[in-house]
Parts: C-alpha cells; sequence; structure tokens
C-alpha cells in the first residue's frame, strides 16, 4: 500500500492589519508592530475626564503620537 501525502500552499489574503499598513506601507508586520501601534482608542468615551472637562480621554492636543 502506497500512502500519498501532497501540501498546498495558500497565499495569505493580507499582510497586516490596515492601520499598520497606513503606517509601516503593505510588507509584513511584526506581532508587536500588530498589538502596540495606533490601539488607544480616541472615540466613543463613555465619560469625560474629571480633572479636565474641556478635553476628551485621550485628545490629540494633550496626547503624544
Amino acid at each position: 500500500m502506497t500512502i500519498e501525502i501532497k501540501t498546498a500552499t495558500m497565499e495569505p489574503s493580507r499582510n497586516t492589519f490596515a492601520h499598520i499598513e497606513r503606517r509601516f506601507g503593505d510588507k509584513p508586520a511584526t506581532r508587536y508592530q500588530e498589538a502596540t501601534y495606533d490601539l488607544a482608542p480616541t472615540d466613543n468615551f463613555h465619560y469625560k475626564p474629571t480633572w479636565d472637562q474641556d478635553l476628551e480621554l485621550n485628545d490629540p492636543r494633550r496626547t503624544a503620537n
């Protein structure tokens, strides 16, 4: 009896996430880049900070990029 094992190569549908692609281009990203860059929320907060009512939490005028 003979057993034939065939392998198939699959092309990935994308190289990385969209927010990483906007920052670094369309190339494979590291797991560190995917987990850390551009993930701070900027919209839809439930409350404003009590110490500064004029700015939102993580407001770009106060937060460094």
